[in-house]
């Protein structure tokens, strides 16, 4: 890949095991996980129901987030 590291992308297909997840997820993948839309899934992370960490302009969801967001 040229211009330096790209390496979330949106997922080709959920995974079968949750520990397939890459450790840090994109607002699209979390989005793809959870079966949400866009801006269903900005919501819940605006509203702190999903915890993220904020990387400049963009959101970054870790996966133990997804998990406990799942869990509650």
């Amino acid at each position: 890949m040229s211009g330096g590291l790209r390496m979330i992308r949106k997922l080709d297909q959920p995974p079968k095991d949750f520990a397939d997840l890459p450790l840090v997820l994109s607002i699209s993948q979390v989005a793809q996980v959870l079966n949400l839309g866009r801006d269903t899934t900005y919501g819940l992370i605006r509203s702190g129901h999903i915890r993220s960490v904020r990387v400049g302009r963009q959101y970054r969801v870790p996966k133990t987030a997804v998990a406990e967001y799942l869990s509650a």
